[in-house]
């Protein structure tokens, strides 16, 4: 009893604190690459022609009906949220699956934990992964209640039409497992096949009647400039899947192997398993983050746990759903044009759960589980929050306050502040469509309270000339970044100033007659 006592504690205080890890830093810092293109698509006033990313549509109708307009805090407030959200999604998962009548409280603050340790890559404000992650977890909860009813399958259709919106490959991949299920279990019909179709019908209806746009139109917009990005071809993106497949597949394999050896030395295994997802940690770490040996891992641990297994004890639902909860960190991630092991942490809360699903009957290992995500969670958010967070600057040096909008404040670094205060300056009585930011770096927009022409993000040279094949004509202000360089010369009427910041330098090209 007291051991449980303890546990409880040890859950509650690594929960709060994690929580306020995110809460303190909450106004604090800001990515211009990655969370721009976040903050942008959320902005009801801006143009997504030929985006890869449809959800911006449902923020354009709540401005519509509302006069709802997210700022960043809102934003990031918002993925905390759906979080919280995501966690009950989860316990109900997990009480469907384990035919429990209530909810454990244990169980749920693991399940947010697991979660939150999605704040260890990328910036902190919603985007498409995290927002596919919570519609996962939702979909999780509705394929494990009873099986065959109409509703129930009305609604995995909303969910995966949902998906269609934030991230369309995702939307595929979850809807070719939702049909491999209803086979499996003898559900897919012509009923079913309607209900799949149906409410993407639905929205596509309400959008085109509202805002005369649809996922349909961005579709057909943007296949041929999709396809004219290098970043967007598609053996390059089964490649990026690929690759986190057999990386896994490396350790999981002989982990597996090791595992039905009845009669091998337990401590040597032990040994041999940690010195090889030591030694694949090491050689798949690109750049300084580390999370991705988190999954390795876990991928470790549920390859042992699945050798030990005696699956004739174990019901069919369990294996579905096991099968179902290895597969959805691949099944969401593909599309993605990131390396899957730096992406890979968003989907540890689907492995968590596998892993809690192989020791349930035990209880010491599932309480070991537990304790191990409570210690692992606040590392993982204290890393990527605060230490080193996606612009790479540490949070603490972000104490210079920013209006960014009218009334509303960020912190930022004094150096990004003092650029902000220069560009703005120079380009105050500019129009949005004369300014435009090019080479992944769209949050000076969101930062300058602005807009992006036509595209919540210019991310390489073929998107740019595809839009833009005469640029830079028109423009009287181009913001920089020399990832690649312009895809033509500028005219002599243009003049640079360059700003030399941590981040990386920055290249401010003025008209020098402007008006």
């Amino acid at each position: 009893m007291e051991k449980n006592k303890r546990f409880n504690i040890l859950l509650t205080f690594s929960c709060l604190f994690s929580l306020a890890l995110i809460l303190f830093g909450i106004n604090k810092g800001f990515d211009w690459s990655d969370e721009g293109l976040y903050l942008l698509l959320l902005d009801p006033d801006q143009e997504n022609f030929a985006g890869v990313y449809f959800y911006d549509l449902f923020f354009k109708l709540a401005f519509q009906g509302f006069g709802t307009k997210l700022g960043i805090i809102d934003s990031r407030v918002l993925r905390l949220l759906f979080y919280f959200l995501a966690a009950i999604f989860c316990s109900e998962f997990w009480k469907n699956l384990k035919q429990k009548s209530t909810y454990s409280w244990n169980y749920a603050v693991v399940f947010l934990l697991a979660l939150f340790s999605g704040y260890a890559f990328l910036p902190p404000s919603l985007s498409y992964n995290s927002l596919s992650v919570v519609i996962a977890c939702a979909w999780l909860t509705l394929i494990s209640k009873e099986s065959g009813k109409l509703l129930t399958h009305l609604l995995i259709g909303f969910l995966l039409a949902l998906l269609v919106y934030v991230k369309i490959t995702a939307a595929f991949t979850l809807g070719v497992i939702t049909m491999g299920l209803w086979f499996w279990r003898k559900e897919f019909n012509w009923k079913s096949s309607i209900c799949l179709i149906l409410p993407f019908l639905i929205l596509e209806l309400l959008f085109y009647t509202s805002l005369n746009q649809s996922a349909i139109n961005r579709i057909k917009n943007s296949f041929d400039i999709i396809g004219a990005r290098p970043d967007y071809q598609w053996l390059l993106l089964i490649k990026n899947n690929l690759v986190g497949v057999f990386w896994i597949a490396l350790i999981a394999l002989p982990t597996f192997l090791l595992a039905i050896m009845r009669y091998a030395n337990k401590s040597w295994n032990l040994a041999l398993i940690v010195c090889l997802a030591l030694i694949i940690s090491y050689v798949t770490m690109v750049t300084q983050e580390w999370s991705h040996a988190i999954m390795i891992g876990t991928a470790a641990f549920l390859a042992w746990r699945i050798g030990k297994t005696d699956w004739r004890q174990v019901p069919l639902q369990e294996k579905q759903q096991l099968l179902v909860l290895i597969l959805l960190p691949f099944a969401l991630h593909f599309g993605s044009n990131v390396y899957w092991m730096r992406l890979s942490i968003h989907y540890w809360i689907f492995w968590l759960i596998g892993a809690m699903l192989l020791t349930s009957k035990e209880e010491k290992l599932i309480k070991r589980v537990g304790v191990s995500i409570s210690f692992l969670s606040p590392v993982l958010l204290l890393s990527g929050i605060w230490i080193m967070p996606f612009s790479e600057i540490p949070l603490w040096n972000s104490n210079t306050p920013w209006e960014y909008a009218p009334g509303k404040h960020i912190y930022l670094t004094s150096e990004m502040v003092e650029v902000l205060e220069n560009i703005k300056a120079q380009t105050i009585d500019l129009k949005d469509e004369e300014f435009i930011a090019v080479y992944r770096n769209p949050g000076w927009l969101v930062l300058l309270d602005r807009t992006s022409p036509h595209s919540p993000g210019f991310w390489d040279k073929e998107q740019l000339q595809s839009i833009y094949p005469d640029f830079p004509a028109g423009f009287k202000a181009i913001l920089y970044f020399p990832y690649q360089e312009l895809p033509n010369p500028l005219p002599s009427s243009f003049e640079s100033k360059e700003y030399k910041m941590a981040q990386g330098n920055l290249i401010l090209e003025l008209r020098k007659n402007p008006q």
